[in-house]
């Protein structure tokens, strides 16, 4: 069992005996305790743990958590009501069925019905509402380390940018009067779109250091952009040269490369942004799918537990 699992239960356990500690306080005020009342007290406790489980299971079926607040809202409040109502019938009839010596509650004109009703419906609602803030401030914290660890990133980026300016020469050296030939191949619809800050650079940077610099005659950098379905956009980067990842790894220390490329990519859209690099011929390919529309990364549960 995880630690998110073992949480879930022991606040679900400890969350129905404080509920059902507090009606036997109540009773203990009355002076109203007894065996049968004790047997009762179980009864509700196992009721309300197997039912608010129960509501957990619906809410995540029917991706409630990602609903807007106005969508969201009256399905809360008919399901607790819903669920409560459920939880008041269940009580009720195993009371009536194994409690012979108790008032009955399934009865007309069902006032020990609504009394039990009315608790319930209040604690669902509550249940509901502390389930719904934990996963949001869950979510927040979340979105909080994934925006450090961006600006992380980003700052990574920029370092290396002010070492390029430093130490420039792979770079002009490339430059030089027809040693570097260049061509943009990306369609008017796609002017307007966003794509990561310095993404593009850095692998044009890269694509130069470990390709064109390193050829006496120069070369050339193909910059295509696409948009093969209506949710991603694919951009190749072509350069002749040649591709070797055996010598790719022994250089990766001195610049970012594509690692920190990578890394920013899936901090953005997770595992649906992908960068490839690999030889087509004389040329050398560094591919980048990715959405059109950052992830929204938050943790929104399963039901496996």
């Amino acid at each position: 069992m995880t630690d998110e699992k073992a949480i879930y239960w022991l606040t679900q356990i400890v969350g129905w005996f404080l509920f059902t500690l507090l009606i036997l306080f109540q009773n203990y005020l009355k002076s109203q305790i007894d065996v049968g009342l004790l047997a009762f007290l179980i009864v509700n406790f196992a009721v309300g743990l197997g039912l608010s489980h129960l509501m957990r299971h619906i809410i995540i079926q029917f991706d409630m958590l990602r609903m807007r607040l106005h969508q969201v809202l009256p399905r809360i409040l008919l399901l607790s009501f819903s669920t409560a109502l459920t939880a008041a019938i269940l009580v009720g009839s195993i009371s009536d069925l194994f409690f012979s010596g108790s008032k009955p509650i399934l009865v007309y004109p069902f006032t020990l019905l609504l009394e039990l009703l009315v608790p319930f419906s209040v604690i669902f609602l509550i249940w509901i509402i502390l389930y719904f803030a934990t996963i949001y401030l869950k979510n927040y914290e979340k979105e909080e380390i994934k925006n450090l660890r961006l600006q992380a990133s980003m700052n990574e980026v920029e370092l290396g940018n002010l070492r390029s300016q430093l130490n420039p020469h792979f770079i002009f050296n490339a430059m030089n009067t027809k040693r570097l030939e260049y061509r943009f191949d990306v369609p008017e619809e796609l002017y307007g779109l966003q794509i990561p800050p310095m993404l593009l650079q850095t692998l044009v940077e890269n694509a130069v250091k470990h390709g064109i610099s390193s050829l006496p005659s120069g070369g050339y950098i193909n910059i295509r952009a696409s948009k093969p379905a209506a949710d991603y956009i694919l951009i190749k980067i072509a350069n002749s040269g040649k591709y070797d990842p055996l010598a790719r790894r022994s250089e990766e220390s001195t610049g970012i490369g594509l690692t920190n490329s990578r890394r920013r990519l899936q901090l953005l859209f997770g595992k649906r942004a992908v960068i490839s690099i690999y030889n087509a011929g004389n040329e050398v390919i560094c591919e980048v799918k990715m959405p059109t529309k950052p992830k929204p990364d938050l943790d929104y549960e399963d039901t496996d537990y």
